[in-house]
């Protein structure tokens, strides 16, 4: 996972024809779902870039425990990220975005 991350940071810093190819093909339909989804909670008008930039940081709330999951493993945090953790932290994240959505709309 740790070579895999890596990879994907280093992609990310100076993308490849590859990555654009992969981000086009597959990450394009789930960003168009996501703006869709959260476009529920945001008031009527929203921008599609607003709801696009608002779904980006969603997602982005759990990403950084996938890219930092060796370091949260380690002290001071002693996470133990594994499937219970995931369920957890999903629901945190939604509870926690759900009230700022609604507090938007």
């Amino acid at each position: 996972m740790s070579r895999f991350i890596r990879i994907f940071a280093w992609e990310n810093v100076q993308p490849s024809k590859a990555l654009r190819k992969l981000i086009t093909t597959n990450a394009t339909p789930f960003l168009t779902r996501a703006g869709e989804l959260v476009r529920r909670f945001l008031p009527p008008g929203t921008s599609d870039k607003d709801a696009a930039c608002t779904a980006i940081w969603l997602m982005g709330q759990c990403s950084v425990f996938v890219r930092n999951r060796e370091q949260f493993a380690q002290p001071p945090f002693n996470l133990k990220i594994d499937e219970t953790f995931v369920e957890q932290l999903t629901d945190l994240v939604c509870a926690l975005a759900l009230r700022g959505l609604t507090r938007a709309a």
